[in-house]
């Protein structure tokens, strides 16, 4: 995830946020890999990051 793609999400959570008035969040993150060839993935999982 680079740096343009955060500050659009962060933008995006702050406004849920105060839609909401909450302040109770959490953000994960889940990355998929495909190998078309072998027919196989895996899946990264990044929690609790900071944006």
């Amino acid at each position: 995830m680079h740096s343009h793609k955060q500050g659009r999400l962060k933008r995006m959570i702050e406004t849920y946020i105060a839609e909401h008035k909450t302040n109770a969040w959490q953000f994960d993150l889940l990355c998929v890999y495909i190998d078309e060839k072998c027919k196989k993935a895996r899946v990264k999982v990044m929690g609790d990051l900071v944006l």
